[in-house]
C-alpha cells in the first residue's frame, strides 16, 4: 500500500512539472517577432496620376454657305486634308445666271450714269443761255427806265421791257432747277452703280461658295450626304457634309478633384501663377503603350469648379506630328508636383500600410517593444515604395514584415531590416526642367504676352497702368 501511494505522488509531481514547462513555452511562443526599419529618406520627384480624354484643338462642320444640289465631292473619307483643299462642289449654274444678271445690272447703272452726265451738261448749257438772256433783258429794262425818265419813250414800252426781264429771270430759275435735278440724277445713278456692284460682288461670292474648301487642316470624317442631295446652306442648322478635326497639336482634358486644386492653390499665390513664365509638364500614355512616351504641357485650367462633379477641368497640349493621338482616346497622364523639382521624401513599402475605416496607418515599435499605430497621409508610389507626406518623422521603427501577427499594444520581438527602393523603368524622366515661354506649344490666341500678364497683375493689385 505504501509503495502504491509513493508511486502516485511521484506521478503527480512529474505531471505538474511537465505542465509548468509547457506553459512557459507557450507564453514564449505568444511573443511574435517582426521586422522593423526606419523610413527611407531620399530626394524624389512626386507624380500625380490622372486619366483624361484627347480632344481636338479645332472641330469644324463642313457646311455650304449657299443652298443647292451637291454636284461632286473631292476628298477621300478619313484622309488628312489641308486648309484650302477643295472638298465639294454645289451646282453652280443658278449662281452663274445670278452673276450674269448682276453684271447686266451694273452695265445698266453705268449707262444711266452716262445719260445723267449728258443731261447735266445739257442743263448747264440751258442755264448759261438763260443767264445770258436774263442779263440782256435786265439791261434793256434799265435802258427803258432811263429813256422814260427823259420822256423819250412811253410807259407801255417800259412795262414791256420789265415783263421781258421777269420772264428771263423765271427761265434762269428753271434752268438752275434743271441743273440741280441733273446733279441729283447723277448721285442716284452713282448709288445705283454701287448697289449693282454690291449685288455683283454678292453674286460672285455666292458662286465662289459653290466651291467648298477646307477651312482648317486635319482629318476629315466620312461623307454624311451623297451626291445629288439638296444642300441647305447659310444657317447653323444647314446640311453637314463632313467634319474636320485638327490633330496637331492636340488637347487632353483632365478632370481634377477639387482637393487637388486646393493643394495647388495653397502652394502659390495668384500673382505668382499669373506672372509665371513656365508651364507645368505632363507625360501621357495610351492604353496599349508602355511608359509615358508623349510629353506635353498644361496650358489652361477652368475658372470654376463643376458643382455637380466637384472637379475642375485642366487642359494639356501636346505635339502630334505622328498623328497617332486621336481625339476621343482615353489616356493616362502623369504630372510632376512643383514643376518637377526633387524634394526630400519619406518612403516605406506599401505592404507596411494598413487601414482603419477611412484612415491609413503604419504600425511602429516604440518603448518597451510595444506596437502602436500612427496615422499617415499617403502620396504616390515612387520606385516601388509609397510616399508618406505626413505622419512620420523618419526616426520611427516601422514594422515592414509580420504585420499579420501583431496588433496595437502588443509586445513584440524585433529584427532589424532595411528599406530599399527598387527603380522602375516607367518611362518617366528622372530630371525635369520647367517649360519656359519660348518652349511653349503655341496657339497665338491662348498665350498671353508678358505685357498682358503685367497688365493683369496691375489690375489685380489695383495699380494704375
Amino acid at each position: 500500500m505504501n509503495i502504491q501511494r509513493l508511486l502516485l505522488v511521484l506521478a503527480f509531481v512529474i505531471g505538474t512539472a511537465g505542465c509548468s514547462k509547457n506553459t512557459e513555452q507557450a507564453q514564449q511562443r505568444q511573443v511574435p517577432t517582426v521586422t522593423v526599419a526606419k523610413p527611407l529618406v531620399q530626394n524624389v520627384i512626386e507624380w500625380e496620376r490622372y486619366t483624361g480624354r484627347l480632344q481636338p484643338i479645332e472641330t469644324v462642320d463642313i457646311q455650304g454657305q449657299v443652298s443647292g444640289p451637291l454636284k461632286s465631292t473631292h476628298f477621300t473619307e478619313g484622309e488628312i486634308v489641308k486648309e484650302g483643299d477643295l472638298l465639294a462642289t454645289i451646282d453652280p449654274r443658278p449662281f452663274e445666271v445670278a452673276r450674269a444678271k448682276s453684271e447686266a445690272a451694273v452695265r445698266v447703272a453705268e449707262a444711266n450714269l452716262k445719260r445723267s452726265n449728258a443731261m447735266l451738261q445739257q442743263a448747264i448749257a440751258q442755264q448759261n443761255q438763260a443767264i445770258s438772256a436774263e442779263s440782256f433783258a435786265r439791261k434793256r429794262f434799265e435802258n427803258a427806265q432811263q429813256a422814260y425818265e427823259s420822256n423819250s419813250i412811253a410807259r407801255e414800252q417800259v412795262d414791256a421791257r420789265e415783263s421781258e426781264y421777269a420772264q428771263a429771270k423765271s427761265q434762269t430759275e428753271a434752268a438752275n432747277a434743271n441743273v440741280s435735278s441733273a446733279d441729283a440724277e447723277i448721285i442716284n445713278s452713282e448709288a445705283s452703280i454701287l448697289s449693282a456692284n454690291a449685288e455683283l460682288e454678292n453674286a460672285e461670292l455666292n458662286l465662289e461658295y459653290t466651291q467648298i474648301e477646307a477651312p482648317i487642316s486635319g482629318r476629315i470624317s466620312r461623307l454624311q450626304v451623297s451626291k445629288g442631295n439638296l444642300i441647305q446652306g447659310g444657317s447653323a442648322t444647314g446640311t453637314v457634309i463632313a467634319t474636320i478635326v485638327a490633330l496637331d497639336p492636340i488637347y487632353v482634358h483632365i478632370e481634377a478633384a477639387e482637393q487637388d486644386l486646393l493643394k495647388y492653390l495653397r502652394r502659390s499665390t495668384f500673382e505668382e501663377r499669373l506672372k509665371s513664365d513656365y508651364r507645368h509638364p505632363l507625360f501621357l500614355s495610351l492604353l496599349d503603350e508602355e511608359g509615358y512616351p508623349h510629353a506635353g504641357q498644361i496650358d489652361f485650367a477652368e475658372n470654376r469648379v463643376d458643382q455637380e462633379t466637384g472637379t475642375i477641368l485642366i487642359r494639356g497640349i501636346l505635339k502630334n506630328t505622328s498623328i497617332r493621338l486621336i481625339p476621343g482616346m482615353f489616356a493616362s497622364i502623369q504630372i510632376p508636383r512643383d514643376l518637377g523639382e526633387q524634394s526630400e521624401t519619406m518612403l516605406i513599402p506599401d505592404a507596411a500600410i494598413s487601414s482603419d475605416q477611412d484612415q491609413r496607418l503604419v504600425l511602429v515599435v516604440g518603448d518597451e517593444s510595444k506596437v502602436y499605430p500612427k496615422p499617415v497621409l499617403l502620396g504616390p508610389i515612387v520606385d516601388g515604395l509609397r510616399v508618406i507626406r505626413s505622419g512620420l518623422t523618419g526616426d520611427e521603427q516601422v514594422i515592414i514584415s509580420g504585420l499579420q501577427y501583431v496588433f496595437p499594444g502588443m509586445t513584440v520581438n524585433t529584427t532589424q531590416g532595411l528599406i530599399e527602393s527598387v527603380p522602375v523603368d516607367d518611362g518617366l524622366p528622372e530630371i525635369i526642367e520647367p517649360i519656359s515661354r519660348d518652349q511653349w506649344i503655341r496657339l497665338d490666341s491662348s498665350i498671353p504676352t508678358p505685357e498682358a500678364n503685367r497688365l493683369n497683375a496691375n489690375q489685380k493689385s489695383g495699380d494704375d497702368v
